[in-house]
């Protein structure tokens, strides 16, 4: 099958997670046999022009943004796939959805197209544990930043911290500017987090209510990274290793765990085999996704 897949920041060295999800299931289904090929805004005037009829696809796939080409090949099935906070959009055969059963079936009745579930993951081959010396005490990777996730970083101030992300997100606030250490690429993230003693994490109360996450989690678990995050729903019903940030002393728990960090490691130890046991990976997704894509 021949899969068109259009995502924003392919290619482009970037903290976005979205650069992730899409190389984790384009690849995932590249290894199932399927023909993929990829575009980002750098190719919106190409898709969006005449020459997209000479584009022979059976499936696009539009990732994030709320793009469908201009010029419609009849023979293509044009899916979206929701797996963020952003409005949805009309014009598509059907639809994507890693939110909750409520909201993928509000999906379902609005736009009255077939909705299927799938969920994110990780890439085992692109995030494994590494022979690393742990190096940095606590690190942040991500581009979200709001009073509400300040508030997390504050304490970790004393131990070292160190910000990776979109520069324009943190240049503005003084505090931060000084912890930013600037973008992770797509290689720097797998050794970032196995060298990073305590990788920290947040999601937002949209989010939560939501059922959903950012791939950052899982890439951390696939590392045998140790995940402090606040108490995502989702985290807590599927019993995921990570250690809890909601609570008063946020700064005494992180001193603890650097004072006694064999002790939490063990946790972090739990992180791949959780992945495995619970399938949380690309090539999982891919299989679905096959699946799915033989039912329109």
């Amino acid at each position: 099958m021949k899969i068109n897949f259009y995502t924003p920041h392919n290619g482009i060295p970037t903290c976005w997670a979205e650069s992730y999800i899409a190389w984790g299931l384009t690849d995932a289904l590249k290894r199932l046999g399927h023909e993929i090929e990829i575009f980002d805004r750098r190719d919106l005037t190409f898709l969006n022009g005449p020459k997209l009829k000479t584009i022979e696809g059976d499936v696009f796939i539009s990732h994030i943004e709320e793009f469908i080409p201009k010029y419609k090949n009849p023979r293509t099935k044009y899916i979206y796939w929701v797996h963020n906070k952003n409005p949805i959009p009309s014009g598509f055969d059907a639809y994507l959805s890693a939110r909750n059963e409520t909201w993928s079936e509000k999906i379902k009745k609005i736009f009255n197209k077939p909705v299927f579930k799938l969920e994110l993951a990780t890439d085992l081959n692109r995030f494994k544990p590494m022979q690393k010396e742990k190096t940095i005490e606590i690190s942040y990777c991500g581009n979200k930043l709001s009073k509400d996730f300040v508030r997390y970083l504050i304490p970790a101030m004393d131990f070292g911290l160190q910000i990776y992300g979109f520069q324009p997100c943190y240049e503005d606030d003084i505090l931060l500017a000084n912890y930013f250490k600037g973008l992770a690429g797509p290689e720097d993230l797998p050794e970032l987090y196995n060298k990073s003693k305590i990788n920290l994490h947040f999601d937002c109360i949209e989010d939560f209510r939501m059922n959903m996450m950012t791939t950052r989690p899982f890439d951390v678990w696939a590392c045998n990274g140790l995940l402090f995050s606040n108490n995502h729903p989702w985290m807590k019903r599927r019993g995921a290793p990570f250690v809890n940030m909601d609570i008063e002393d946020l700064r005494g728990l992180f001193k603890r765990c650097l004072d006694h960090y064999d002790e939490f490691e063990k946790i972090a130890k739990q992180g791949r085999k959780f992945i495995i046991k619970n399938e949380l990976t690309w090539d999982k997704r891919a299989k679905q996704l096959e699946g799915y894509l033989k039912e329109l």
